[in-house]
């Protein structure tokens, strides 16, 4: 279910299900939309303060466990892709489905510890 939410917590469908808590996925969407659209030549800083602005409301907004934790690992997508562009790491954030492992890099599994992390990793991780 955790795969489901970040591979279609931008998708343009509802992850929640109450008008509070929609109007923050969509807040959280432009901002990550915005970030997409500008690539590098945005200016982090006027994000960075919507972004701040948005998950101060999420902390005071009368909604379920359930929906914030789903606009939370929203935020945390949006704020990592924003770190990511900050730290010159990245031109615009990635979307999950194209953060991608090259598996040249993997180490090759040596023992039962290595093989189980290899295994906990998402399945699309490992597409070339």
């Amino acid at each position: 279910m955790a795969a489901i939410a970040v591979e279609l917590a931008f998708s343009g469908a509802y992850m929640t299900w109450t008008k509070e808590a929609n109007g923050i996925e969509d807040k959280l969407e432009a901002i990550w939309n915005r970030l997409r659209a500008g690539g590098e030549g945005v200016s982090t800083s006027p994000v960075a303060s919507n972004l701040r602005k948005t998950e101060r409301q999420l902390t005071t907004v009368g909604i379920t466990y359930e929906e914030w934790e789903v606009l939370h690992k929203e935020l945390l997508l949006v704020e990592r892709g924003l770190l990511q562009m900050m730290a010159r790491l990245t031109g615009w954030p990635k979307e999950p489905s194209e953060a991608r492992i090259d598996k040249a890099s993997l180490p090759a599994p040596s023992s039962t510890l290595s093989i189980s992390r290899l295994l906990l990793l998402p399945a699309t991780a490992l597409s070339v």
